[in-house]
């Protein structure tokens, strides 16, 4: 036999009434949980997904977080093709002095780098680094 509304009505008020406030309050439960995850900017699918009647609020969730991921994709690309062309740094000018504060195996590095004299000499930095060494050690610098 089947269970008609009609015969709920007449048969079983109590029982139905008792069905009607389970769903209404499975529903109102849904909608809580669908409003809950609205952030701003999104209100009005917020508002569709809550009163569509299936969507839970795990599913308006990843709604939400798959159009704010989109939104955020798009400001990226917007500014970034909105930006100016990134300054170029200016390099100090090359006047062929080293720095007054640089001291010892730095000092002699620069002084090696700057100097075709030196670097034919001595060949490599180290080399020339090991000499200045060895005139300090003797106490000639």
């Amino acid at each position: 036999m089947e269970i008609t509304l009609e015969m709920l009505k007449e048969k079983a008020p109590e029982l139905l009434e008792q069905i009607k406030k389970t769903g209404a309050d499975a529903e109102r439960s849904r909608i809580q949980e669908v409003l809950e995850v609205a952030i701003p900017g999104h209100e009005k699918v917020i508002e569709k997904l809550a009163f569509d009647g299936v969507t839970t609020g795990p599913q308006a969730a990843m709604v939400i977080l798959k159009a704010e991921k989109l939104t955020r994709e798009t400001l990226l690309k917007n500014h970034d093709a909105d930006a100016p062309p990134a300054l170029k740094q200016p390099t100090p000018a090359d006047d062929g002095k080293i720095p007054e504060n640089l001291k010892g195996e730095d000092r002699w590095k620069a002084e090696f780098e700057k100097s075709a004299k030196l670097q034919e000499e001595f060949g490599t930095a180290d080399i020339y680094i090991g000499a200045m060494k060895a005139d300090l050690a003797r106490g000639n610098r």
